[in-house]
């Protein structure tokens, strides 16, 4: 697993910038995606895929502990649809299962 400073330094390695400045750009990445989500737009990464605003309906589950049904709530996140590249990448990785 990759930590946030990890990513930042390489990210740093990769753009030649600073470390300060990699964070900065990453997080300027995060929050405009963020931004653009929250307000219904979908975020099209080139080559990569979509970040897409989800509206969940709300539904019955079950307490697992007890059986008992339980309402769950209509809330909403966020989907990620990979590009048919990055698909096609993922599958033909030399470590893909």
């Amino acid at each position: 697993m990759t930590t946030k400073r990890q990513l930042t330094a390489q990210i740093a390695v990769h753009a030649g910038l600073s470390k300060e400045q990699a964070a900065a750009a990453l997080d300027a990445v995060v929050e405009l995606i963020t931004y653009h989500v929250e307000r219904g737009s979908d975020v099209p990464l080139p080559g990569w895929g979509t970040f897409r605003r989800a509206e969940r309906a709300a539904r019955t589950g079950h307490n697992p502990a007890t059986g008992e049904p339980v309402e769950i709530a209509a809330s909403v996140t966020m989907r990620f649809k990979p590009s048919k590249a990055l698909t096609e990448r993922l599958t033909t990785a030399p470590d893909a299962v």
